[in-house]
C-alpha cells in the first residue's frame, strides 16, 4: 500500500456512537468523504413496537448513501420481524448486528457483547438475520467478555459458515469498557487466518494510526469512532495529502452542523444535542476552557453562534461574513 494513498480495495467505516453519529452527523461526514456509515444503534424491539424516534432512524436511511442500521437484540424472533418491518419501509445498504456494545443497559437485556457469553444463540440470531436480510449483512464484535474468555476467532468462524459479508472488531473485551489498549495483533492474527473480510477498530485518531494498521495487519478496513468526534472532516484527512483547514473553515463547520441539528431536531432540543460536539470541536484549543463552560449552559443559538465566531476568527468584518454565509 502507498503510504499516501488508502488503496481502492481497502474500507473506511464510521463507527456507530450513541448520542454522536446521528443523521446531522453523518451528513455533514458525507460532504468531506464517501465512507461506509452505521445508524446510532436501534433497538429491534423499537422498531417493532414503531417508535416514533426509532423508526425516523431508519428511515434517514434512504436519504443516505452506503449507510447501514445496526440492531440490538437476542430474540431470534423479535430480530426477524424486525427485519421484515425494515424491508418494508427502508433500503439499508446493510444490517448489521450489534454484538459488542458493552454498556449495562444493553448487556443486562442479552444483547451487545453479552451475545458473545451464549454461542448458541448468537448462532441462531445470525443465522435468522443473515435469512432474512436482503442485502448485505455485518456483525460487529468485541474480543470477548473479559481476557479469561477471547471468544473472537471462534465468534469469526461461525460468522464465515454463516455466509456474513464481514465482521468489525472492537480490539478490546466487554470488561475493559473503552480503558487499556485496543488489542490490534489479536485483531490482525485473525484478519490473517481467517476467511472473512474484518475490519478493525479501537483507538484510531490519526491518519498515521491508519495507515499503520494498513500496513501491519491483513485488514479489509478501519473503523473509526473516537477519532471522528470533533473532526468531521478526518477521513478527507486520511484521504488527502496536505489537507488542512483554516480556523475560518472549521467555524463555517460548525455553524453549518449547529444548523442541521437545529433543523433536524428542533429547538432547543437540537442545541441541548450539538453541545456534545461543541465540547469536542474546541477541546484542544487554547484558552478553551472559559468557552467551553459558556457552551455547555447556553441555549441560545445567536450566542452560542457569536461566541464560537469571536472564538475562532475574532471580532472583525468576517464575524458577520461568517455568520450569514
Amino acid at each position: 500500500m502507498d503510504s499516501k494513498t488508502v488503496s481502492p480495495d481497502k474500507i473506511l467505516a464510521l463507527a456507530p456512537m450513541a448520542g454522536y453519529t446521528d443523521f446531522p452527523y453523518r451528513k455533514l461526514i458525507s460532504q468531506f468523504s464517501s465512507v461506509l456509515m452505521t445508524s446510532e444503534m436501534l433497538s429491534a424491539k423499537s422498531i417493532l413496537y414503531n417508535n416514533k424516534e426509532t423508526i425516523k432512524c431508519v428511515l434517514d436511511v434512504n436519504r443516505e448513501e452506503k449507510t447501514g442500521i445496526q440492531l440490538m437484540g437476542s430474540e431470534p424472533e423479535i430480530l426477524e420481524k424486525t427485519i421484515e418491518q425494515i424491508n418494508s419501509i427502508a433500503t439499508p445498504y446493510f444490517i448489521e448486528l450489534n454484538a459488542g456494545c458493552p454498556v449495562k443497559k444493553v448487556v443486562k437485556k442479552g444483547s451487545g457483547s453479552a451475545l458473545l457469553t451464549d454461542l448458541k444463540n448468537f448462532t441462531e440470531v445470525v443465522q435468522v438475520m443473515r435469512k432474512i436480510t436482503k442485502g448485505l449483512f455485518s456483525v460487529k464484535i468485541r474480543l470477548g467478555w473479559s481476557r479469561g474468555d477471547i471468544v473472537a476467532k471462534e465468534v469469526v468462524h461461525i460468522l464465515e459458515n454463516e455466509g456474513v459479508d464481514w465482521v468489525t472488531i472492537h480490539g478490546r473485551t466487554r470488561d475493559q469498557m473503552y480503558k487499556g489498549e485496543a488489542d490490534w495483533e489479536l485483531i490482525g492474527e485473525i484478519a490473517e487466518t481467517g476467511h472473512i473480510p474484518i475490519i478493525g477498530n479501537g483507538d484510531i485518531t490519526s491518519k498515521e494510526a491508519v495507515f499503520d494498521k494498513f500496513s501491519k495487519y491483513n485488514l479489509k478496513g478501519i473503523a473509526i469512532g473516537r477519532g471522528v468526534i470533533g473532526r468531521p472532516w478526518i477521513f478527507k484527512e486520511i484521504e488527502t495529502d496536505n489537507f488542512s483547514l483554516t480556523n475560518e473553515d472549521k467555524l463555517k463547520i460548525i455553524l453549518k452542523h449547529i444548523d442541521a441539528a437545529v433543523s433536524y431536531y428542533g429547538n432547543p432540543r437540537g442545541i441541548i444535542k450539538i453541545t456534545v460536539h461543541l465540547m469536542k470541536y474546541i477541546r484542544e484549543d487554547r484558552g478553551s476552557k472559559d468557552i467551553r463552560s459558556i457552551l455547555s449552559r447556553e441555549r441560545d443559538i445567536n450566542v452560542i453562534k457569536r461566541v464560537l465566531t469571536e472564538h475562532f476568527i475574532g471580532e472583525n468584518i468576517k464575524t458577520v461574513e461568517v455568520l450569514n454565509n
